[in-house]
């Protein structure tokens, strides 16, 4: 409580939810892709538009636009989301007593035809953390920026 008023913050949980109702423009889909009911997708929504005072989406009769705010929010969630997933992996992977980590970024194909390594590799060296982040073959340059800003340990091309 500050100066008599009542503060609720939004959580990382609401914005993921947003993200994902953003990304699908639907909220059935969206829920259906976190593996929630959609009467849960529809309330954070709507809780976390009552908290910020504005409408995130336009509701149309089949769809959903994001409105002015929900662009803003989209962008600023994004980066807040993604830094949380990423402190949270490290977290409960030094409390399972793990002594390193290893990112790799490419497209989707290679981590097919690499999984049989990323199996041995896990196995051999247990204690090592290794994560895979997948980017579309139309954002090659997205695994040059991300070992440049140190995101990623190693890329994949071609």
């Amino acid at each position: 409580m500050i100066n008599g008023e009542v503060y609720t913050y939004m959580t990382v949980e609401q914005l993921t939810y947003f993200l994902a109702a953003a990304k699908y423009l639907n909220f059935s889909k969206a829920a259906s892709a976190l593996f929630i009911h959609p009467t849960t997708m529809s309330r954070a929504i709507l809780k976390l538009e009552d908290e910020i005072g504005a409408p995130l989406f336009v509701r149309m009769k089949y769809s959903l636009q994001l409105s002015d705010v929900g662009h803003v929010l989209m962008q600023e969630a994004s980066p807040v989301v993604a830094g949380w997933e990423k402190m949270y992996q490290r977290v409960r992977s030094a409390a399972a007593g793990v002594t390193g980590s290893l990112t790799l970024m490419g497209p989707h194909l290679y981590f097919q035809i690499i999984a049989p390594a990323y199996g041995r590799f896990a196995s051999t060296y247990p204690k090592i953390g290794l994560s895979i982040d997948v980017c579309p073959y139309s954002k090659m340059d997205s695994v040059y920026h991300s070992i440049s800003d140190g995101d990623c340990d190693l890329g994949i091309s071609f």
